[in-house]
């Protein structure tokens, strides 16, 4: 089998592209710089442009299943060109895909797998959100879900199978939102955010890539929620992240007023809550290798 991933150089990607590999799948991939074309030991690189409407059609070659994981990070201060960037590296880049897709021979394209985010349910402290739920949250994250995913769909009117993975927080070791916490507690200055009982709907990277590498032999469409089986809230995981790092978490919490007064709009990563169940894996019998976060941060932060 060859894939296509898009956003292979990213946190998810690069460890998607090295278990692709290991199954004995070819892998292509795009990227925007021309001298990183080899960057990806065993993969092939394609160039591609979304400002320039620019894509080598070649990457398309002998491509049975697509994984689209771009997208600007959202934990970039939101500017109004930040913003803008935000929504439209997802929703052009699905677009320009798509559009390719229209002008060449496609058939033996299958499936289509997006990424998308959790942050598409309304902020919630009581109700736990499964994929039958809609993605209807009035924010500024809500829209881009909306949108990212209504560009997913588009793909379905060239007979491919679509399937959007809701991500909740990628828990890894190399970076991302579990480096940002560690680090102010390894250094004594950690402390909750708002009231800390928001829900994080979390999940280790090593089940996000085996959902995708799921998806990309299932027949399964649609929605799929990314996410463990058991979420905490945020009191919850700021103190389980010190017990594994041997600190204490000593300063006040940090109120969600004052929060809002420094990230702005932004605040909304680390003040809302989303109880997320990842219903359909569960159903398909999905074996998850780090079910709770005890699991998770031994594996990740080993003492």
């Amino acid at each position: 089998m060859t894939v296509l991933i898009v956003g292979a150089t990213g946190l998810i990607g690069k460890q998607l592209v090295n278990e692709c590999l290991s199954k004995g799948w070819q892998v292509h991939f795009l990227t925007t710089r021309r001298d990183q074309i080899n960057q990806l030991h065993g993969a092939k690189g394609f160039f591609w442009s979304i400002d320039k409407a620019l894509i080598d059609e070649a990457c398309f070659e002998g491509v049975s299943v697509i994984v689209n994981l771009a997208g600007t990070a959202v934990s970039l201060p939101w500017k109004k060109s930040t913003k803008r960037k935000i929504l439209d590296s997802r929703v052009n880049g699905a677009g320009l895909i798509y559009e390719a897709l229209s002008s060449i021979k496609h058939h033996q394209v299958t499936r289509y797998i997006g990424a998308s985010g959790i942050s598409g349910y309304s902020s919630d402290l009581e109700r736990c959100y499964d994929e039958t739920y809609a993605a209807d949250a009035p924010t500024f994250l809500g829209d881009v879900v909306r949108q990212w995913e209504a560009a997913a769909q588009r793909f379905e009117s060239l007979e491919i199978d679509v399937a959007v993975v809701r991500t909740g927080l990628v828990l890894a070791n190399n970076g991302g939102v579990l480096t940002q916490i560690t680090q102010p507690i390894k250094m004594g200055l950690g402390a909750v955010l708002g009231h800390g009982k928001q829900w994080q709907s979390w999940i280790h990277i090593n089940d996000i890539v085996g959902i995708y590498t799921y998806l990309m032999t299932a027949q399964g469409r649609g929605v799929y929620n990314g996410v463990a089986p058991n979420p905490v809230t945020h009191d919850t995981m700021t103190h389980a992240i010190a017990v594994q790092c041997r600190r204490k978490i000593i300063l006040p919490k940090a109120p969600g007023c004052v929060l809002k007064v420094i990230l702005g709009e932004r605040s909304a990563l680390v003040l809302e809550s989303q109880c997320v169940a990842p219903q359909r894996l569960l159903n398909d019998k999905f074996k998850f290798a780090f079910s709770t976060l005890d699991e998770a941060l031994e594996d990740l932060l080993p003492q």
